[in-house]
C-alpha cells in the first residue's frame, strides 16, 4: 500500500493536472491511497484534484475508510 498525505499543490492551482500526472504511475498490491491538506483546502481545490486523482485510480479519502484484505500467509 502506498499512502499520500496530502499538501499536493502550494499557491499555483494550475499545476494540479501535472502533480496528479507525476503520481499517477505509482503501483501497489494494495492499492494507493490519499488525503488532501491544509493547502487543497485554502486553496479551494479538493473537489477538483479529488477528480483528478480518482480518475487515475488513486483513492483520495475524505471523512472515509478502505478496508485492506489480504489472505494469510502459511
Amino acid at each position: 500500500m502506498i499512502a499520500l498525505t496530502g499538501d499536493y499543490i502550494a499557491w499555483d492551482t494550475g499545476q494540479q493536472g501535472e502533480v496528479v500526472r507525476t503520481l499517477a504511475g505509482l503501483r501497489a498490491p494494495f492499492g494507493v491511497f490519499g488525503c488532501l491538506g491544509n493547502h487543497e483546502e485554502e486553496s479551494g481545490t479538493e473537489e477538483s484534484i479529488t477528480g483528478l486523482f480518482m480518475a487515475q485510480g488513486i483513492h483520495i479519502l475524505r471523512q472515509a475508510r478502505a478496508p485492506l484484505y489480504w489472505a494469510a500467509r502459511r
